[in-house]
């Protein structure tokens, strides 16, 4: 239930609506499973502000939840008699007056109101929290700063429920959507990566699916991803979000100025570009300035954070794909005993918000050091770093790997890279090759030969 704060001198009271309550808890006293309804508002006790009716909705949910059709007065009283309020306002009395004043359309529009105060009054909170330590000259000020972003983060996130579906309602969708592709034989399923083997192996990237792109430092899965991102966005106008935790706005921005468009990314850097490159580069910013891609390059960031960015990017801007650069360099927000369990607990955290916002995600991921100490150096899932959780928790795991990152001097695999698909929930497994310009840190398309490309059979 909710907890009376120490508000500075001269602030206004908490907001609080004594009667909404009572309406809510008038409705439970007097119909049929009662939660049915109330628990689209993802109503709670804690949502209660006076802890005499927060508690009188506890035990009714214990009992609905326990089997009962119905609120039992008798035992409701028995439960609730030791708690001191209760008995001052009447004992039994109370509740037969809250049951028989009730009206069924003021209740529902009370829950409404009821979890506006209570997300209200968890603002007013942890902005004061935050206002006291900021005070504490002892403080460290971006440890508050920090804790309050991530408290803040997490405070305003609506946490809608979903409800369990009947069956006939899910088949119609499915339905829907199987003679929709049937029209479409040959469309993608999901948004394009950009390389055709792939999507042919994974029908692109689908909603709501936890993709997790993993490699060894230096193989280039950044450059990867902004591949896919930057694509997707410029050929497809897909609204993306880029969270890159490692390098700046300005870096990521500059590898897609330069992958993009072809660009040799050293001449770039130095300022040596010929007026060939001046062209590409100044279509290429053309084209990226009408681009619908937000990027985010807060480093370190909490997953509390990253969803609350998420779910405003979608609920604002509509965005259909959401990158992470690197699970690795997130925090969880919460206290964990190990590092294991706080990746698990990210990697948990982000496959939930793919469903939430119904988007699929694709998140970067290290591989830990025993790939090197090895003469086949090719990852396996056992590699996935610090938790086999990134593993339980993904639809689609792709390993990136190139030969040449091993064999120095000439090669006859220069340039060569291969996208080991290790997991796919709802579909094939298998291997495509890629090719790498290095010039330009960009990957396209190698031609698909059938001994080199591990292709299932449509």
């Amino acid at each position: 239930m909710s907890k009376v704060l120490a508000l500075p001198s001269g602030s206004k009271a908490l907001p609080k609506n004594d009667r909404a309550e009572r309406a809510i808890l008038g409705y439970c006293l007097s119909v049929s499973d009662p939660l049915a309804k109330l628990h689209e508002h993802n109503l709670r006790a804690e949502d209660f502000y006076d802890q005499v009716h927060g508690r009188m909705f506890e035990v009714m949910e214990e009992q609905f939840t326990g089997g009962a059709r119905r609120a039992d007065v008798f035992s409701l009283s028995g439960k609730l008699s030791r708690h001191p309020g209760f008995n001052e306002r009447g004992g039994p009395e109370y509740l037969r007056g809250l049951r028989d004043g009730f009206d069924h359309y003021q209740a529902m529009a009370a829950a409404k109101v009821v979890k506006d105060l209570a997300r209200r009054r968890r603002v007013i909170e942890t902005c004061t929290s935050a206002a006291h330590r900021a005070h504490d000259m002892a403080q460290d000020i971006e440890a508050v700063a920090r804790d309050g972003a991530e408290a803040f983060a997490s405070t305003s996130l609506s946490g809608a429920r979903k409800h369990p579906e009947k069956a006939a309602t899910v088949l119609n969708r499915v339905w829907d959507e199987m003679q929709a592709r049937a029209k479409q034989p040959d469309s993608l399923v999901g948004i394009s990566t950009s390389f055709s083997d792939l999507d042919r192996l994974i029908l692109g990237l689908q909603a709501p699916d936890l993709v997790i792109l993993a490699a060894r430092p230096g193989m280039g899965k950044t450059a990867l991803a902004v591949d896919m991102a930057f694509r997707a966005a410029l050929r497809a106008q897909v609204p993306t979000a880029f969270f890159s935790l490692e390098m700046s706005s300005e870096q990521i921005f500059q590898r897609a100025l330069c992958s993009q468009g072809g660009i040799n990314a050293y001449r770039a850097k130095t300022g040596r570009l010929n007026k060939d490159d001046w062209d590409l580069a100044w279509d290429v910013a053309g084209r990226l300035n009408d681009a619908p891609v937000w990027i985010d390059d807060t480093s370190s960031i909490s997953l509390p954070e990253l969803s609350y960015k998420a779910r405003a990017l979608h609920s604002q801007h509509g965005i259909r794909l959401l990158v992470v650069d690197y699970i690795q360099l997130m925090r969880a927000g919460t206290r964990t005993d190990n590092r294991e369990r706080e990746i698990a607990t990210i990697s948990a955290g982000l496959k939930g918000l793919a469903k939430d916002l119904d988007i699929p995600i694709v998140a970067l991921s290290q591989l830990n050091r025993d790939v090197e100490k090895r003469s086949n150096k090719r990852p396996t899932l056992a590699d996935l770093r610090e938790s086999g959780a990134i593993e339980q928790d993904a639809d689609i795991i792709l390993f990136l790997y190139r030969p040449d990152v091993y064999e120095k001097g000439p090669t006859p695999q220069k340039g060569l890279a291969e996208v080991d698909v290790a997991k796919h929930r709802n579909g094939a497994t298998g291997r495509v090759e890629l090719t790498f310009v290095s010039a330009c840190t960009t990957f396209e398309d190698k031609a698909w030969e059938p001994q080199q490309a591990e292709l299932p059979e449509w």
